[in-house]
């Protein structure tokens, strides 16, 4: 009987990693899952894998088939705050804004949902630990744009899944699957856009629901298709700038027929 030194749990038959020599339980036997400092050893750095798990991210809280507590207290601030954004241009009109706040908690909720949680599952699939985290400062900033434009503009960054290296055997996902995992989001919220389309022309409150929606989600598609910083669409443009055009191109035309209209 031993312990773990990583987590500490109890092990009847230890491993014994050796890189470093430490005595781990089976869910960190591998180097990548109990931060080995001689990693180095163990695999050459992935050229393609540019999203590394932030330290403070615990791995020992990694899911891959559901969410932590942490991930769901992440998702729901991150997704409450998106909602605000996009209905600031009603906060002059207070007897119009509680309407269309929850009109997006609704629209953008399921968007916003629907984007993070394509992304976990592409990880998992390709064996990936994945896990969802709020970034502040992306907070911060999509709250600023939104209500210094009115409603016009949202960065609609306030969070991110960061995917670490594959939890069976070594090495971080390829930059093809770099790629996919990223496309997987913005796609997810363009198939959701048109589907809130075909509701538009419903008269009512579901004509408006489907309105709001399709320009919410076909936005939230766009802006993550935009080639640079930490935004899916880099990850898919350098992978394939052939499928980055094939993917962004559409989905912008659209988003500007959407605004034009």
């Amino acid at each position: 009987m031993g312990k773990c030194e990583y987590c500490g749990s109890d092990v009847d038959l230890p491993f014994v990693c050796r890189y470093c020599g430490a005595s781990l339980c089976v869910d960190h036997r591998l180097p990548e899952r109990h931060d080995c400092p001689n990693l180095f050893r163990a695999r050459p750095p992935e050229a393609g894998f540019e999203r590394p798990l932030p330290r403070s991210v615990s791995r020992r809280r990694l899911s891959i088939g559901s969410l932590t507590r942490r991930e769901f207290r992440d998702i729901i601030v991150a997704w409450v705050a998106l909602s605000f954004c996009f209905s600031t241009a009603y906060l002059s009109r207070p007897h119009l804004f509680p309407f269309y706040f929850m009109v997006s908690l609704v629209t953008l909720g399921l968007g916003f949902i629907a984007h993070e949680l394509t992304h976990r599952s592409l990880a998992g699939r390709y064996g990936c630990a994945a896990e969802f985290r709020a970034w502040p400062m992306g907070l911060l900033l999509a709250l600023t744009f939104a209500l210094i434009s009115g409603g016009r503009f949202v960065f609609a960054a306030p969070g991110a899944v960061y995917v670490g290296p594959k939890t069976i055997g070594y090495g971080g996902p390829t930059r093809r699957e770099i790629g996919l995992i990223s496309l997987g989001g913005p796609l997810s919220n363009a198939l959701i856009g048109i589907g809130f389309l075909g509701l538009s022309p419903i008269p009512g409150v579901i004509g408006l629901i489907g309105a709001v929606g399709f320009r919410a989600n076909i936005w939230l598609a766009a802006f993550n298709l935009i080639p640079s910083g930490m935004m899916d669409g880099h990850k898919v443009f350098s992978w394939s700038p052939k499928v980055w055009a094939a993917s962004a191109i559409p989905v912008w035309a659209i988003t500007v027929a959407s605004y034009l209209h």
